[in-house]
Order: C-alpha cells, then sequence, then structure tokens
C-alpha cells in the first residue's frame, strides 16, 4: 500500500512538474517577443516556408528543422506562428533565453 501511494505521488509530482516546463518553454518565447524591437531570432520551422516569411523579415540561415530569421518583431512573430512555426525565440549571444537580466 505504502509503495503505492509514493508511486502515486512520484508520478502526480512529475505530472506538475512538466506542466511548469512546458508552461515556461510556451509562455517566455512569446513574450520576449512580443514585447522587443525587430531582432534576428531562431525559429523552430514546423509547416513554414521560406516563402511565407512576412514583410521586413530576412532569411540569415535556413537548415533542416530551423531557421535564424532577422528583423522580427511582435507583428512578424504572430505571423511567423500562423504560418506554421513551431516556436520564435530571440537570438542572444549565450543562448535564445537568458536567465538572468
Amino acid at each position: 500500500m505504502t509503495t503505492r501511494v509514493g508511486l502515486s505521488r512520484a508520478f502526480g509530482n512529475a505530472a506538475w512538474l512538466g506542466a511548469i516546463g512546458m508552461a515556461a518553454i510556451a509562455v517566455q518565447p512569446l513574450t520576449l517577443v512580443s514585447f522587443a524591437p525587430p531582432q534576428t531570432v531562431r525559429v523552430l520551422i514546423g509547416g513554414l516556408q521560406p516563402t511565407d516569411l512576412p514583410e521586413g523579415v530576412e532569411m540569415l540561415d535556413w537548415d533542416g528543422g530551423q531557421a535564424r530569421l532577422e528583423g522580427v518583431d511582435a507583428r512578424a512573430a504572430r505571423q511567423l506562428y500562423a504560418r506554421g512555426a513551431l516556436l520564435v525565440l530571440p537570438e542572444r549571444a549565450g543562448g535564445c533565453i537568458a536567465l538572468s537580466s
């Protein structure tokens, strides 16, 4: 009985942590892009095609499942998502997301 309760609690904690992790991945890139001036971003392509880029967005690199784009602002990020991009992350020298300011 104790093993069942412990196992159940472990699965519950794992599900909770997984949900928090998914929310952090989904929300933070949108927030970062939506309040920033035009910038260079990394995009997980998904169904996006090179011909689907919004006006004013320049392709720097398009390789396999990701692209590097320049001139992406909040409007362009929304258009990228609407056209099939899976994830739009601002590009930074130390990685896509800075954990400290």
